[in-house]
């Protein structure tokens, strides 16, 4: 079996590349394909609404099966789709104790706010365990060919990413900040000068938080996709934290020259329009010029988030295609990733724009879209077959986890969907 060079990590083309089934020497390249359409799948999603609310949520766990169920049978790859194996009793389960939590807090909220703020304390001190408890979940209730994934990531390892490393600087500002104030109290410090330094010093530990977010972001990506399996092989990428910082500022000082343009070009217009209707003779503006401003002012608001979603767009396409194009799952197989930043925007907005007119009746329709791009975009070149590759025996795992995840919309997943 011919293994599977590494190829160095590059930023990739805007222009998506197109996946077809080819043949070299030693590998072929297999795309992903999705084939469900939004119309088959608006049937299951106003069902599951409707018995949903009759049923009180009950019926949620049974929608949410039913929802994983068509999207993965509807992901091909090599002429197989995958499975999702969860039951709805599993579900359930899981859910029932994650909305216990939900009203436990709110009761409290209502009791005491200091109660309130041990709630949440402990809501942040589960998080980690909840995307650990969801991601291996989530892994050994899904198959490819008979065979299942698994994941096997560390608790500890997950507490270090998603709780202690960005806590530290936040600590370590609020301490050094604290013993400040306290010895203004013991009259070592002026007051003055002790306000001022813990100020600057809580200032400088919330920069810094955001500082590291992009190593955090690398860590918590290798540690889903080195820890993730197929039967009893492993899949592993070797990721490099300078790209993370290369994307996110990138993404930053293009953030702020658009917005700069932005604000002068709303200036250069808003003035004029401001001085013009300032000019009419009549006190009270009339219902057109109401009505058009209120259109200019609702297309002004759908513009700024459509920037937004641009960066948005820019940032998972980025990471996504960095990551996946150095994943592999041991010689066999190595993804290839090729999405791109503009035509997923087009997406973004074309399904905002949508939903915006439907009332929400389109998020079918754009679910569906979002699954198919994402499809279309991801193939993999194998090297060898995955007929060897056989379910290592894994206890069962609990949904809580999962569910938790859900109700407090936590992260678990990958981080790398678009």
């Amino acid at each position: 079996m011919n293994e599977i060079a590494t190829t160095p990590a590059i930023d990739p083309p805007d222009a998506p590349l197109t996946l077809e089934k080819t043949q070299t020497a030693n590998t072929q390249i297999l795309p992903f394909q999705f084939t469900g359409n939004g119309s088959e799948y608006f049937k299951i999603w106003i069902v599951n609404i409707l018995l949903s609310i009759v049923t009180l949520g009950i019926y949620s766990a049974w929608a949410t099966v039913r929802t994983k169920r068509y999207f993965y049978g509807n992901t091909i790859f090599d002429q197989a789709s995958f499975e999702y194996h969860a039951t709805p009793i599993q579900i359930l389960k899981g859910r029932i104790i994650a909305l216990s939590l939900v009203v436990l807090y709110v009761v409290l909220t209502q009791l005491s706010p200091m109660l309130a703020l041990g709630a949440l304390g402990i809501i942040l001190v589960l998080t980690p365990w909840a995307v650990w408890s969801g991601l291996r979940f989530n892994a050994h209730m899904s198959s490819y060919r008979n065979v299942r994934f698994g994941f096997t990531g560390q608790l500890k390892r997950a507490y270090w990413i998603m709780l202690f490393l960005p806590a530290i600087p936040l600590l370590i500002g609020a301490l050094i900040g604290g013993a400040l104030f306290g010895f203004n109290s013991l009259e070592f410090l002026a007051e003055d000068t002790a306000l001022f330094l813990g100020s600057g010093l809580m200032t400088m530990a919330v920069l810094v938080f955001y500082i590291i977010m992009p190593y955090i972001q690398k860590l918590y990506t290798e540690y889903y996709i080195n820890h993730s399996h197929y039967g009893q092989g492993q899949f592993n990428a070797l990721l490099e934290t300078k790209f993370y910082y290369k994307i996110y500022l990138k993404t930053l000082l293009r953030g702020i020259a658009l917005y700069i343009v932005i604000g002068l070009l709303t200036i250069a217009l808003v003035f004029p329009l401001m001085s013009m209707l300032s000019g009419l003779e009549s006190s009270e503006p009339s219902i057109g010029i109401i009505f058009i401003m209120t259109i200019l002012g609702g297309l002004f608001y759908f513009f700024l988030i459509a920037v937004g979603l641009w960066f948005t767009a820019y940032l998972k396409v980025r990471l996504r295609n960095y990551s996946y194009n150095l994943t592999q799952l041991d010689n066999v197989l190595r993804l290839r990733s090729s999405a791109s930043s503009t035509s997923l925007w087009g997406i973004y907005v074309l399904n905002l724009f949508l939903l915006i007119i439907t009332l929400g009746l389109a998020h079918p329709w754009n679910k569906v879209r979002l699954a198919r791009y994402e499809a279309q975009t991801l193939a993999a070149e194998v090297a060898g077959p995955l007929d060897h590759y056989i379910s290592q025996r894994q206890a069962e795992q609990s949904s809580l986890g999962d569910q938790i995840g859900d109700v407090f919309d936590l992260p678990v997943s990958s981080g790398l969907g678009l």
